[in-house]
């Protein structure tokens, strides 16, 4: 007598299978993780996308972020300055 399964929720096979694809997920994305997660690979990634938007053309989407980014740098600097020598922005 072969017993026809209906639904798959008391088998514990197919509890099993739930839970082994979140397992091998997590197993292949570790690596990645770990090397994401260092410090120097962090500092190349940031400096690789400041020279990528540094290289492009002033009138395209990443020569506009880049250009406010530069803009928002100036008006840091110009803060800090402001901030240490004690005087008043007009």
């Amino acid at each position: 007598m072969v017993e026809e399964v209906s639904g798959c929720e008391s088998s514990r096979l197919c509890r099993c299978f739930e839970t082994i694809p979140l397992t091998l997920i997590n197993l292949l994305v570790a690596p990645i993780r770990r090397v994401v997660n260092f410090p120097l690979y962090q500092l190349m990634t940031a400096i690789a996308v400041i020279l990528l938007l540094q290289a492009a053309d002033s009138r395209s989407v990443f020569g506009e972020i880049f250009s406010a980014l530069e803009s928002r740098r100036g008006f840091y600097r110009e803060a800090v300055r402001v901030d240490f020598r004690g005087e008043v922005l007009h």
